[in-house]
């Protein structure tokens, strides 16, 4: 995984990247989805983030009649991340802010198993 520092650079050139991919046709947005979409994946990993399932969505529905405001929507999801969960890289800080995060990318709880010991 590349460092915390190239991922957050990475993420604000895809938010910057914005207005000129809005202008753009529908397969550089499209493109800019999926690499917005994989930016999001390392700073959340886990399928089960809602921040990594809402990028997700956004790019599945990227596939149906192409509406321009999924860009908009992935560069919010993306900006809040940047903004609100240590500048992008919420792993990097759990140890430090695990109670402020809450549920920032916060990984999900192991399901026990459903099989009684008697």
């Amino acid at each position: 995984m590349p460092d915390s520092n190239a991922v957050k650079e990475r993420i604000e050139q895809l938010i910057a990247e914005v207005p000129d991919v809005l202008r753009s046709d529908g397969y550089r947005q499209r493109a800019w989805l999926i690499a917005a979409q994989r930016a999001v994946g390392l700073v959340c990993p886990s399928p089960g983030d809602p921040y990594h399932a809402d990028a997700d969505e956004i790019v599945v529905r990227a596939a149906l009649p192409f509406d321009r405001y999924l860009v908009d929507q992935m560069a919010a999801l993306m900006t809040f991340l940047t903004q609100n969960c240590c500048q992008g890289m919420p792993q990097e800080c759990l140890s430090i802010m695990e109670t402020a995060l809450g549920t920032c990318c916060a990984p999900q709880p192991k399901r026990k198993s459903a099989r009684s010991k008697s």
